[in-house]
């Protein structure tokens, strides 16, 4: 497009209303499409009140040719939503599938929505990102700019090759190499027990569709014929390995005694230790080597998997083992289903089980949300990014075991419905993954989050620090979410709000007037937990 028009049609532009809520990646051409329109009553965006008009546009970009007209419909009469604080209206325009870049304007205020694509690819991109952050994670590799870009540092936690036990206040033993992984989260512990979900999630994420996941991620590893989500989840694998003992028992964590992690994981020269073993890390390692050995079926590293979860199973069949959660249950019997030789009857009865849930879940016991990803209210919780994540998994589950063929459709459309909430159409109309915009992964969205918990993209760094620095946090990360538990009243938001609201972008943690931290990773640090659980609902939805 020459030049002057395109900058005519941008002068020309209505302004963007964050009350004109979207998608900000975009949708398939052949997904259920819905914008909702948010009238907030109370929250901490309570005086951006908005009244929509009766109908709205669908304009392409540039140059807002109108590709489609619909119907504005109130949700449930005007109620509030109790849980957004909201009056909300929605517009339906699952008709339109032309591939193209898009916003929604509404002719009766002159506003349009955040653009977004509408493209049979339109989320390759996010999974991409969300992929490269395992690697921002890795803890002893430098990350270095030809693979991590803006966003590189030396290698951290090279010490850890010479780590210790902990034992009862006191280190102990010989040296041993427990180098490498991930580190868990905002700070750079690495804990086998949380690994449960997150490898769980990423192996089934594989595992359910394949086709998502190519070996042109950018990291160290690709381009060497094996799938770059394989390759990360080896790097992790290898430092698992490490973790276990000679009798088959597996070490709880690698640790310090403080969370302080100084200016970047390179920076941290804190002594880690080794803890001693446990049952709930054991099994977890078992479960973990059992179910990897499976994706490296026929290679030489799968059988070293499967014999290091042979040897934790024996170990724990002369012990106690901790009593599973619910979650934990479901991925036993999702991974039971899709094995060799499993028994039918088996499958059928957790199949029965998966179905009752669901109808009573989605048709009787969650809320009716104007933003279409359901929850308890109860659930928007520390992490609460990760549970709508989960949530969204129950209907994969259901389209993966061909429940109810005649309700595929319905499957597809709650799944996508949680992505949708994560990318944008939520009641603070923010993209709850970090730096998508132009001067991170360039995909396009307006408003995405920009400053979180983090050691490395820490606060008052002047390269990664908020939308004022130089890059911003690496892109892609999941923040943890809006937490109505969040616990300290005089930091508001996101105290205060109604519970899908209480949210605030910032990573600070010592306030001196209140001579106590603002802990604000109890609402914006991710987790690699929190990121598996995301990835895993993205590939069933792609």
């Amino acid at each position: 497009m020459p030049l002057l028009p395109f900058l005519l049609a941008l002068l020309a532009a209505a302004p963007e209303s964050p009350q004109i809520i979207v998608d900000q990646l975009g949708w398939r051409p052949g997904d259920v499409k819905i914008v909702v329109f948010a009238d907030p009553q109370k929250g901490q965006n309570k005086d951006q009140h908005y009244q929509p008009g009766p109908s709205f546009e669908v304009r392409a970009v540039p140059g807002g040719a109108v590709a489609f007209r619909g119907a504005v419909v109130q949700w449930k009469a005007g109620t509030v939503d109790t849980v957004s604080g909201d009056r909300c209206w929605q517009g339906t325009f699952t008709a339109l599938a032309a591939p193209g870049r898009y916003v929604v304007y509404d002719p009766a205020t002159d506003r349009q929505s955040a653009p977004f694509w509408i493209d049979d690819h339109v989320y390759a991109g996010v999974m991409r990102a969300a992929l490269r952050t395992f690697y921002y994670q890795r803890c002893g590799s430098a990350i270095e700019a030809k693979f991590g870009g803006n966003w590189t540092r030396p290698a951290c936690h090279l010490g850890q090759k010479q780590a210790r036990m902990l034992r009862a206040g006191k280190l102990e033993g010989e040296p041993r190499d427990v180098s490498g992984g991930w580190h868990d989260a905002g700070d750079h512990n690495k804990y086998v027990p949380f690994l449960n979900s997150t490898l769980w999630d990423l192996m089934s994420a594989y595992e359910l569709n394949p086709k998502a996941f190519g070996d042109d991620v950018g990291i160290p590893e690709s381009g060497n014929g094996v799938p770059d989500l394989l390759d990360e989840l080896r790097y992790e694998f290898d430092w698992l390995l490490r973790m276990q003992l000679p009798d088959g028992s597996v070490c709880n964590r690698v640790t310090t005694t403080s969370y302080d992690t100084g200016d970047g994981p390179h920076n941290d020269r804190q002594v880690y230790s080794v803890t001693p073993p446990t049952t709930w890390a054991t099994s977890t390692f078992a479960a973990s080597c059992a179910h990897a050995a499976r994706l490296w079926k026929g290679d030489p590293y799968g059988a070293r998997l499967a014999q290091a979860a042979a040897a934790a199973w024996a170990y724990l069949a002369n012990g106690w083992v901790d009593p599973l959660g619910a979650n934990e249950l479901t991925q036993a019997f999702v991974t039971y289903a899709g094995a060799p030789g499993h028994d039918p009857a088996i499958v059928a009865d957790f199949a029965k089980s998966l179905s009752a849930s669901l109808a009573q879940h989605y048709v009787g016991a969650l809320p009716d949300d104007p933003y279409r990803a359901p929850i308890f209210e109860g659930h928007y919780c520390w992490g609460s990014n990760s549970v709508k994540s989960k949530w969204g998994h129950l209907p994969l589950f259901a389209r993966q075991f061909g429940l109810d063929p005649a309700r595929s459709a319905v499957w597809d459309e709650l799944a996508q419905g949680y992505v949708h909430y994560l990318h944008g159409r939520n009641p603070l109309s923010l993209c709850y993954l970090t730096n998508l915009g132009e001067r991170g992964a360039a995909l396009g969205v307006t408003r995405s989050v920009m400053e979180m918990y983090h050691g490395w993209f820490h606060d008052g760094s002047p390269l990664y620090d908020g939308p004022k620095s130089q890059f911003g946090p690496a892109p892609g990360f999941l923040v943890g979410g809006p937490n109505q538990f969040f616990g300290k009243a005089w930091v508001a938001p996101p105290a205060g709000e109604p519970p899908a609201k209480a949210f605030r972008e910032w990573n600070t943690g010592w306030n001196a007037q209140h001579n106590d931290n603002e802990d604000s990773w109890a609402i914006t640090e991710p987790a690699i937990y929190y990121q598996a659980a995301y990835v895993l609902l993205l590939a069933g939805c792609m």
